[in-house]
């Protein structure tokens, strides 16, 4: 039997999303990191988890193009743990979630959908979420496309 590394999240971005470019040997590449909130309800105290999530590429530039805090978003990936020194000599762990793909789900609120709402004005300057649902995701490897 192989092991798999992957996981499937349904949450709310806690902030906007961080958009930044990295250079790579195929050019610059952009990376988004944000961080999801999922409601544990499983739990007697129904708690909340903070997951911190990257996604890189076209993917990047969609999610920081139309994702704002408070957005729900379903997000597919892997998980990876990983265990560093700090500058203070303190030994420090992280677990990320490396984004394969993400929908967006619905509005941030519901007084997103009635007008004349603080939230349903154009002074914002990032485009609402499309009503539909979108789906997005890029292959594995960009070295073995076609083309």
């Amino acid at each position: 039997m192989s092991a798999s590394n992957s996981i499937h999240l349904i949450g709310r971005i806690t902030r906007d999303p961080e958009q930044r470019t990295v250079k790579t040997k195929n050019g610059d590449m952009a990376v988004v990191n944000f961080s999801l909130a999922v409601d544990n309800k499983s739990r007697a105290d129904a708690e909340t988890d903070f997951f911190s999530c990257s996604v890189i590429g076209k993917q990047a530039e969609t999610l920081c193009k139309y994702v704002t805090k408070g957005t729900q978003l379903a997000v597919t990936g892997e998980l990876h743990y990983r265990k560093w020194t700090g500058r203070d000599g303190e030994e420090k762990k992280d677990v990320q979630v490396s984004v394969s793909s993400f929908q967006m789900l619905g509005s941030k609120t519901a007084s997103d959908s009635q007008p004349g709402t603080e939230a349903n004005s154009n002074s914002s300057s990032k485009p609402k979420p499309a009503t539909q649902p979108v789906s997005v995701s890029v292959p594995e490897e960009d070295d073995d496309l076609p083309f």
